[in-house]
């Protein structure tokens, strides 16, 4: 209009006009999607479209709704729903000459569209309809599989084993009460006779006629018996013993073990590699046949990851000492990759490649000329410098700092230490007594207070 001069040109001329240009846009993008496609992938994504004899819904219909049930029949239903989307191959349909915006809004319209208003659409429209739907619902689905397989770790194994393990340790408390009173009269007796003699040396016959007049030794070594069993040693895994209640849960988890690292390709950061090569490795040690050299319920120890597995109650799962020559614990060994590899998959150690919540975060960054392009305006609006060499330095002083002033404030005798997982514990800290003048104060304070209800005296 401005080449032509027009200042003020009609509601429904110019309305027309952007209306053909519009639909002429949609038409070359229905053609352009619909011509990246060969004869035998359209072939497949109109069989999409049918239903199948017996069915009741189309295939499309069933395939936009994964399974929801947190339980190892669901994660092998939506694994399969993967390799179903994957078969179709619309992955690897080049959308370059497309925008991202308007992929997604084909996408969105045939999430929502039934299937038999698809077919009724003209060839290229319903075909780069549908290019553009199994494409989202290829991510989609694997969002799906890993958000089933967080849940079905999260509550069903992991939860589940510790809240047993709780209840088992509750159940153990009145018998353990009973025990550890007995073990504390003797010891209380213990303790007084270091004080008799004023400072000699007491025969041990003497100290164990005192302690038997409380308790005898049978109930003594009937109670160090049984609290020995029932807690565990100084310095184990707190998390040991629902651990070692997950390990009986096997097979809730073999059936897709072995599907998810080959259904889902995943990649990993440096930490996360090792974790992700054992998974990898699942399948073929699950596959393996017993024999006289590995029992079944044992895995050969040479071709296992042993580097994965952390000390503790882990290794001792996993390396039993009854365990046959040169094998490992298999149902522990595949829990102790399980149980690293979801931790690592929350952390984006370890992320999908085919995903959208569980992708490699670092692929969201901009580099290269986009970055160039970007970076005056990010720098600005997140107040960075340009060069953060004197930036970082500044926080790396304050950060020293503040451990520094940490470690001041810390009392000689205070117990710190830090766990595996690089968690400080510190003993209780004593409390500081209040002082005189304040005790004296709050007395003063509650002799001037009226005595009368709350409610006569906001009145």
């Amino acid at each position: 209009m401005r080449e032509r001069r027009v200042l003020l040109p009609g509601a429904s001329t110019l309305a027309r006009l952007v209306a053909r240009t519009r639909d002429e846009a949609t038409r070359r993008l229905h053609e352009h999607l619909a011509a990246q496609v060969d004869t035998p992938r359209a072939r497949a994504l109109g069989e999409v479209l049918g239903t199948p004899d017996g069915a009741r819904v189309s295939a499309l219909e069933r395939l936009r709704h994964g399974p929801r049930t947190a339980t190892g029949v669901g994660m092998v239903k939506a694994l399969e729903r993967v390799t179903e989307l994957d078969a179709l191959e619309m992955d690897t349909v080049d959308v370059s000459g497309v925008p991202p915006r308007r992929v997604v809004e084909l996408a969105r319209y045939g999430l929502a569209a039934k299937a038999p208003a698809l077919r009724r659409h003209p060839y290229d429209r319903k075909l780069a309809t549908l290019v553009a739907t199994v494409r989202w619902l290829q991510v989609k689905a694997v969002d799906d599989a890993l958000e089933l397989f967080d849940v079905l770790m999260t509550t069903e194994l992991l939860g589940r084993a510790e809240r047993e393990s709780a209840k088992e340790r509750f159940s153990r408390f009145p018998r353990l009460s009973e025990h550890a009173s007995r073990l504390a009269a003797a010891v209380e007796v213990l303790l007084e006779a270091a004080e008799w003699g004023e400072g000699e040396a007491m025969p041990l016959e003497l100290v164990w006629d005192a302690i038997e007049n409380v308790v005898s030794r049978a109930e003594l070594r009937a109670a160090v018996a049984s609290v020995t069993d029932a807690l565990p040693p100084p310095g184990a895994d707190p998390d040991g013993e629902w651990r070692a209640a997950l390990v009986d849960r096997f097979a809730s988890v073999r059936g897709f073990v072995p599907l998810l690292s080959q259904r889902i390709e995943f990649g990993a950061t440096e930490q996360g590699t090792p974790v992700l090569e054992a998974l990898r490795a699942l399948p073929d040690l699950l596959a393996a046949r017993p024999s006289k050299r590995v029992p079944a319920g044992w895995l050969d120890e040479r071709k296992v990851a042993a580097e994965v597995v952390p000390g503790g109650w882990w290794r001792r799962l996993v390396f039993p000492t009854n365990r046959p020559t040169g094998t490992v614990a298999k149902a522990a060994y595949v829990f102790c990759v399980l149980e690293a590899f979801h931790r690592l998959l929350k952390r984006r150690e370890v992320f999908a490649l085919a995903s959208q919540r569980w992708a490699d975060p670092r692929a969201q960054l901009l580099a290269g000329a986009a970055w160039e392009q970007a970076r005056p305006a990010a720098l600005n609006a997140l107040q960075l410098p340009e060069q953060p060499g004197e930036f970082l330095a500044a926080h790396a002083a304050e950060l020293d700092a503040a451990w520094r002033g940490l470690a001041g404030a810390l009392d000689e005798g205070a117990e710190v230490r830090l766990d595996p997982d690089g968690r400080l514990h510190a003993a209780a800290v004593k409390a500081i007594p209040d002082p005189a003048s304040l005790t004296d104060l709050r007395t003063r304070l509650a002799g001037m207070l009226p005595r009368v209800d709350l409610p006569e005296l906001v009145a």
